[in-house]
């Protein structure tokens, strides 16, 4: 059977829940040890958290890109050579999204602000201007490339030796990406956005009995009139991407798919909401 189908509710399991920024080495060493430890212990599915870059707060549900993986999780004594054809195949899947995550991550490293704050042109996303800044920041958009490539790489060694020991992954996809994030930049359009990208209504729950004031987020709203346009084209493709790497994988806050909480965006707390 091939190892990426095989099935996971074929009967009554038991699993642990441990995100991998709990192990050293994750995507290599760590990771296989921690697998073994399950598989001694009767376990038989692996859960944690998004594996996205995160930013300043670490937070693996305010990810940088759901697409993306964390560059802090790799093992650098099981680095793959990036001088054959694994890696020029690994370009041309991933392209996708590969090239405008690490064009945003090199300008938000070239400006150390939020991209709505950059000049407009990058902003904006002008042509002329993402040519010119892709030849600028070449060496960075490739340092980048050469570490996504090796979190492919290394999770899929993790995930072969996971099915052999009988483990299942089970992975996590926050329902909302953050402000600040590939996502939001490079397809604005399935935002709630101003014309600068700035949310105009940010996600939260309403005030209940944990909370009076309710539970602000502040990540911008989809704008589902555009999605139904596309056919649902980007969260397709969200999901899509993460199953190609675990075997289960859970929405966080899908309870959003029914009905959400919408915050008038620079609102206090989630009180002022509908």
């Amino acid at each position: 059977m091939n190892a990426s189908r095989l099935p996971v509710f074929d009967r009554r399991r038991s699993g642990v829940l441990l995100h991998l920024s709990s192990l050293e080495h994750a995507l290599g060493r760590g990771g296989r040890a921690f697998v073994d430890w399950a598989a001694d212990a009767g376990f038989s599915v692996w859960q944690f958290l998004p594996l996205g870059p995160t930013g300043t707060d670490g937070s693996p549900y305010w990810v940088r890109s759901d697409s993306a993986g964390n560059a802090a999780l790799l093992d650098h004594a099981e680095l793959p050579s990036c001088d054959g054809d694994d890696y020029r195949a690994f370009l041309e899947s991933s392209k996708q999204w590969l090239d405008d995550y690490t064009l945003f991550e090199a300008l938000s490293n070239a400006h150390r602000m939020a991209w709505w704050d950059w000049p407009a042109d990058y902003r904006d996303r002008e042509p002329d201007a993402i040519t010119r800044v892709r030849a600028e920041l070449a060496s960075d958009i490739e340092r980048m490339k050469r570490e996504q490539f090796a979190f492919a790489w290394q999770w899929a060694r993790l995930r072969e030796h996971a099915h052999r020991r009988g483990v299942r992954l089970f992975g996590d996809l926050p329902f909302y990406v953050a402000p600040d994030s590939a996502e939001t930049w490079a397809h604005p359009e399935q935002f709630q956005l101003d014309g600068k990208g700035r949310a105009t209504a940010v996600a939260g729950v309403p005030p209940d009995y944990f909370s009076e004031l309710g539970q602000l987020w502040g990540n911008p709203l989809y704008d589902w009139r555009v999605m139904r346009q596309d056919g649902f084209t980007f969260w397709r493709g969200r999901v899509a991407r993460q199953l190609e790497r675990v075997d289960v994988l859970r929405i966080d806050h899908f309870r959003a798919l029914s009905a959400h909480w919408s915050v008038p965006a620079g609102a206090p707390d989630a009180r002022g909401g509908s």
